[in-house]
């Protein structure tokens, strides 16, 4: 439940920053982009905390 929570708040926030960088440069807000960008950058940051600790568990 806690990684559920944390991969929440984290597409979350990305894509709240995305949003704000759209409207600070002036673009047209993209929600799509947006949300895709946010949860295939959450899927990229779990395969890395995956191999991470895949590799510091092998002996």
């Amino acid at each position: 439940m806690k990684n559920i929570l944390k991969g929440i708040v984290y597409v979350a926030l990305m894509f709240l920053l995305l949003t704000l960088l759209n409207i600070i440069v002036g673009d047209e807000i993209d929600w799509s982009k947006n949300i895709i960008i946010s949860v295939l950058a959450y899927l990229v940051y779990m395969f890395f905390e995956w191999s991470f600790n895949s590799n510091s568990t092998k002996k």
